[in-house]
């Protein structure tokens, strides 16, 4: 008998820079990577274990046959970067995760050895274009990109719904083997800049102002019209500063001054 298709939104999540990891490393990615998908199912009440689940080394391939791609895009994937970004502040630079993750829809079907269809071929394609690449390459603050096809973005993502952030999504070309096809592109905001959502709030609400917005009379955030209060202190690490340093330094905003070699190294 010949396979039954299924229609099922097909989403392949792919670890960034997975293959130069130590191997002891890149098994503790492969976890952490299916806890951080299983979290973000729960919290947006989805039924994790009523998809299916295909291990692809440094990814992991989903069909989804419920809910539709309108709950996918919109709570889904907004708890995923939440559950990112707090992964983030709790690992090392060795084993920090940030994702690519590719959603299309179409017919899948089972074969004596797995999982084929077009469907697949797509995302896949999505997942491994230079366009989702270069959007974590110019978003280093960002843990995850999302990245869907032309049909899916004027069908769902274009249709209003509160929870899809459709305005944060920017056009590209999705260039992959002998694929080129327009794509639509989403880096939610990293740890530092994310946004403070009340529950239930759309995704695209009450964005942070971009850097180098005018902040008024002392440089102070006005933080009246965004609802974003100013940030009070930040987090100074070696990496970013070129000295040594043992831990973090807290310091007051607005009140930095790092005078050239003024600090040790």
């Amino acid at each position: 008998m010949a396979p039954k298709p299924e229609c099922a939104l097909v989403l392949l999540a792919d670890i960034e820079d997975y293959s130069s990891r130590l191997d002891v490393v890149q098994a503790k990615l492969r976890d952490a990577l299916v806890e951080v998908l299983r979290e973000a199912a729960d919290n947006a009440h989805v039924d994790w274990a009523g998809w299916t689940h295909e291990d692809r080394g440094d990814a992991v391939l989903i069909f989804a046959r419920k809910p539709g791609p309108v709950e996918i895009l919109g709570d889904f994937v907004y708890q995923l970067s939440l559950g990112l970004n707090a992964y983030a502040e709790s690992r090392n630079e060795s084993h920090a995760m940030r994702l690519r993750l590719a959603v299309h829809h179409g017919y899948i079907w089972q074969d004596s050895r797995g999982w084929v269809g077009s469907a697949i071929n797509a995302a896949t394609r999505l997942c491994d274009s230079d366009a989702a690449r270069n959007a974590l390459e110019t978003h280093p603050e960002s843990k995850l990109v999302v990245i869907v096809g032309d049909e899916l973005h004027r069908d769902v993502i274009m249709q209003g719904h509160p929870s899809i952030p459709a305005a944060d999504y920017r056009p590209a070309r999705a260039v992959a083997k002998k694929t080129d096809q327009p794509a639509w592109v989403w880096t939610p905001p990293g740890p530092a800049s994310a946004q403070r959502l009340d529950p239930g709030s759309p995704p695209g609400a009450n964005a942070p102002e971009a850097p180098g917005t005018d902040t008024g009379a002392g440089g102070e955030n006005a933080a009246g019209a965004t609802g974003v209060a100013p940030r009070t202190s930040t987090e100074i690490h070696a990496e970013r500063i070129g000295n040594v340093v043992t831990g973090p330094l807290s310091v007051q905003h607005n009140l930095i001054g790092i005078v050239e070699g003024g600090m040790g190294g």
